[in-house]
């Protein structure tokens, strides 16, 4: 290096080699996450350009070196200039580090308060531009020596790596991993200006490790980043669910409840005792499903049954003897989204056996890592032949319940029609729905 006693492109390449590189790979990432909004991209471009600017001034600090070892008649001029370059590399170092400490800042009032002890230190370096030795000095031999205050660059450092990890750690507390990867890289800081301060390793390694530290801080925040944006996505989408399944509910419950009074007001007309009890029955219907309503999670089985026989206990009365109901429950320990039985046993009433009368069971039974509730009538109005046949069990309070089955717990509903009767199937994932001593730990 320097072999011809001139500063070229090749000899600074060669020198800040590996600085260089890094920045490049920064520069990539910063233009790749251009549309994206990294926290404090601006500041990260300002390091990149005052890491340049010590990696300029150090190579023609070192340049002057050579010359003063080598060309006796240009060592004043030599030490002068080298002087100045090496004067500018100290007051800028420490404003990389507070260029990474404001992107973190917690509270942007104490940005100022944040930047004075980059310029107390600027201050104190500037002095050596007018002759002073308070910071550093070259002896008779050529020799640098320290000054009382060249400690203060070190010690500005190193007050921004400590509110570094401070505001580093107050940002990112509920995540460990994070945390660990920010005492990463302040120890690889500290590791770096120790060995220039104290062990006095060559400048360019100092200048690597702090160009590898801010890459490794950019794709640090650039991790973060993208967490946050999973999560921010994440709840958006459980709010639209949320939202979703409040709508399918509102868009269910004029249904159940003008039904159920079109029974009472045909009772009153016939036998007002049995329409005071249905109005009892009404009451408790109302209670709870209106109860039902207000919840979002899912709700145990057998409160689930007791809405829909409070419901079939109402239409019995007008069926009499026609309508038959028989349970068949091999399994009532699980959970299942709120007022989806009900539905599918109010269809089977109105759509699969009709007024003519006929059954109605409700079985529930294991199968795999299914929990499975069945809803059967025995086709009675489906079987009429006189009757037109449809397929009114896709209607809208069928297609809601399936909805919410997949909203709430990834649950299915399958509706199957035959000549002899209608089945509709909800199968419940057991990892999901099942009780256990874990449950509601």
């Amino acid at each position: 290096m320097y072999g011809d006693k001139k500063m070229s492109f090749a000899d600074y390449f060669s020198y800040n080699y590996m600085t260089l590189m890094t920045l490049s790979g920064l520069v990539l990432l910063m233009f790749v996450n251009r549309n994206a909004k990294i926290p404090a991209s601006s500041y990260f471009r300002v390091g990149i350009i005052l890491l340049l600017a010590i990696t300029v001034s150090d190579y023609i600090g070192n340049y002057y070196k050579f010359l003063t070892v080598t060309d006796p008649d240009m060592t004043p001029l030599a030490i002068e200039r080298r002087y100045i370059w090496d004067t500018i590399s100290y007051i800028i170092r420490p404003v990389i580090i507070l260029m990474e400490v404001l992107v973190i800042l917690p509270d942007k009032k104490y940005k100022y308060l944040c930047i004075l002890p980059v310029v107390v230190n600027g201050i104190i370096y500037s002095t050596r531009f007018f002759g002073s030795d308070l910071t550093f000095g070259l002896g008779e031999d050529n020799i640098f020596h320290e000054g009382p205050l060249h400690i203060t660059v070190f010690v500005v450092q190193l007050i921004y790596l400590l509110l570094l990890l401070i505001f580093s750690l107050i940002s990112f507390k509920q995540n460990v991993r994070q945390s660990i990867m920010i005492f990463g890289i302040l120890a690889q800081a500290v590791i770096a200006a120790l060995g220039e301060y104290v062990f006095q390793y060559d400048y360019d390694l100092s200048t690597q490790v702090t160009a590898f530290c801010i890459l490794e801080y950019y794709m640090y925040l650039t991790a973060v980043y993208q967490r946050e944006i999973r999560e921010t996505a994440l709840e958006k989408e459980r709010d639209s669910a949320r939202n979703e399944l409040l709508v399918l509910k509102n868009q269910i419950q004029p249904h159940f409840i003008y039904n159920t009074l079109s029974i009472i007001r045909s009772l009153i007309n016939t036998d007002k005792t049995k329409a005071a009890d249905c109005l009892d029955d009404f009451t408790q219907y109302l209670r709870t499903h209106i109860g039902a309503l207000k919840k979002t999670s899912l709700i145990p089985f057998e409160d689930e049954l007791e809405n829909a026989k409070l419901y079939l206990s109402l239409v019995q009365v007008d069926y009499e003897d026609g309508l038959k109901l028989e349970y068949d429950l091999g399994v009532t320990e699980f959970l299942i989204p709120p007022l989806t039985l009900e539905p599918l046993v109010e269809n089977a009433v109105k759509h699969g056996i009709g007024w003519g009368g006929g059954a109605i069971t409700v079985r529930t039974f294991t199968d795999g890592e299914r929990i499975v509730v069945q809803i059967n009538d025995d086709g009675s109005k489906a079987a009429d032949e006189d009757a037109e046949f449809e397929l009114p069990h896709n209607g809208i309070g069928i297609e809601n319940t399936r909805k919410r089955l997949q909203l709430q717990c990834g649950g299915t509903l399958e509706i199957e029609i035959t000549d002899h009767g209608t089945t509709a199937e909800i199968g419940l994932p057991r990892k999901v729905c099942e009780i256990n001593e874990y449950t509601y730990s």
